[in-house]
């Protein structure tokens, strides 16, 4: 099988492999292929699912739904804290 590389795809590869990480394209292709099957079995997501959640995350951004990051670790300690009275 061949396959086509963008331009800086082909960059990244060939700094993986210049640094002694991968000995061939194949090796870092088999590596990241790997790698993403492990992630997908590690996770309770089903394959697909993750972008399926990240594209509705990206369109409440893109229409402005956002929380604060600050007031949502706020509430978080103030619920912990509840919980740990009771």
């Amino acid at each position: 099988m061949n396959i086509s590389l963008s331009p800086k795809t082909q960059k990244l590869l060939k700094g993986r492999m210049k640094t002694g990480a991968y000995r061939s394209p194949d090796d870092a292709v088999r590596a990241g292929l790997a790698y993403l099957q492990q992630q997908e079995h590690a996770s309770d997501f089903e394959p697909g699912d993750l972008q399926k959640l990240l594209a509705v995350a990206d369109a409440e951004i893109e229409r402005g739904e956002l929380l604060d990051g600050e007031e949502v670790f706020r509430e978080i300690r103030r619920r912990s804290k509840g919980n740990a009275r009771a």
